[in-house]
């Protein structure tokens, strides 16, 4: 006998039993699983970044390992945190209690944070990779707080080194920089921190809860009208630096917690006017970024050049991300000469990186190539 026309045909293999061919459909959704199954590696490990990276479609092996990566982070969480960062443990994740006490729990998140950022080599000040460091580009225009006005970051620690936050860049575009303090969320001694931060008088949280009243309202009813003139702001703006979802964390804690002293919310009446929107998508229609918002709450409040100079630091941002990614800058910050010379640092074989930086290369070779000759 023979196979047949039949694509479920039937082969005897012994007196003792048969077994079934699979049908030609079969076939190709086994492969067609096998396909995605290698595509979805490929992807984690571009993400990870461990091990390999492609630099213009070469491999590039790096020769850190994960042991030495995690050293240096804990290093660097040590550096950071100077009164105190406990390393995470399982026993620890688990008696962390409620994620809205004070006892910490997120040290664990805060060192992956670390350890992502040491293996893909981000500048430890402005968190963009190091060919695309805007460090100097920040120096150009500084601006002074006015008076004796002073700025607490309260940053969720899912915030850390990501490429669209914002809040990190105020201490690098505000003076003097001991006026201007961040506090990271989740670890113990921040919130010691955090709680003598709290008591400081005039604190005024910038969040739009349903109790917040209008910070120029706020402002004109509690401080001196002759110090305004005078442009001395006694005045200490504490910032939530998160989504809106880990800010609801945030606010909740600084709201229910026994251990933090009782504060006043304010809001900006003008924060649906907010013109960068290109960072991330925008969920709500008063939604902006924290650097937007301490902008506007400047501006508010009679100081444009404090709003100008913030303003022109998320400019620099916003162009910085674009020609990582390959785009055009919408803000005109980048020169064509300095485009070239940071699609070229990208390119390199002496950067070696994984994720947005190795798709801007590959995107970005023949250009660069074809303008080098």
């Amino acid at each position: 006998g023979g196979v047949g026309q039949t694509s479920n045909a039937v082969l005897p293999l012994s007196p003792r039993g048969t077994v079934q061919m699979p049908s030609h459909r079969s076939c190709s959704c086994l492969i067609l699983a096998l396909a995605l199954w290698g595509f979805a590696q490929c992807g984690r490990s571009c993400s990870t970044g461990s091990k390999t990276q492609h630099i213009n479609g070469k491999m590039l092996p790096d020769d850190r390992d994960e042991l030495q990566i995690e050293s240096e982070a804990l290093a660097l969480a040590r550096s950071m945190f100077s009164d105190g960062f406990q390393v995470p443990t399982i026993e620890s994740s688990r008696n962390a209690g409620s994620k809205y006490n004070l006892s910490g729990g997120k040290e664990g998140a805060i060192l992956k944070r670390l350890k992502l950022a040491i293996r893909e080599r981000r500048c430890l000040n402005c968190w963009m990779r190091q060919c695309v460091c805007i460090c100097d580009r920040l120096e150009v225009n500084k601006s002074e707080l006015p008076g004796a006005a002073s700025l607490t970051i309260f940053m969720h620690p899912g915030e850390m080194f990501q490429g669209s936050n914002t809040g990190h860049l105020i201490p690098s575009l505000l003076e003097p920089r001991e006026c201007i303090r961040t506090i990271y969320f989740g670890v113990a001694s921040e919130h010691k921190r955090l709680a003598e931060a709290l008591s400081l008088p005039n604190t005024v949280v910038l969040y739009p809860s349903l109790d917040a009243e209008d910070l120029s309202d706020i402002c004109s009813a509690t401080f001196d009208s002759a110090a305004n003139k005078n442009n001395h702001l006694p005045l200490h703006l504490v910032v939530i630096d998160g989504t809106w979802k880990t800010a609801k964390k945030l606010v909740r804690l600084l709201k229910s917690s026994s251990g933090l002293p009782k504060v006043k919310f304010g809001r900006i009446s003008e924060a649906d006017k907010a013109e960068f929107d290109t960072l991330r998508k925008r969920t709500r229609e008063d939604g902006c970024s924290t650097i937007e918002a301490v902008a506007m709450a400047f501006e508010s409040l009679g100081d444009t050049s404090t709003s100008s100079c913030l303003r022109q630091g998320l400019q620099r941002l916003s162009d910085a991300l674009d020609v990582q990614g390959g785009r055009i800058p919408k803000h005109g910050t980048y020169t064509p000469e300095e485009i070239l010379v940071t699609r070229r640092r990208i390119v390199s074989p002496h950067y070696r990186y994984c994720g947005s930086v190795t798709t801007a290369a590959a995107k970005l070779r023949l250009s660069t190539s074809s303008k080098g000759k």
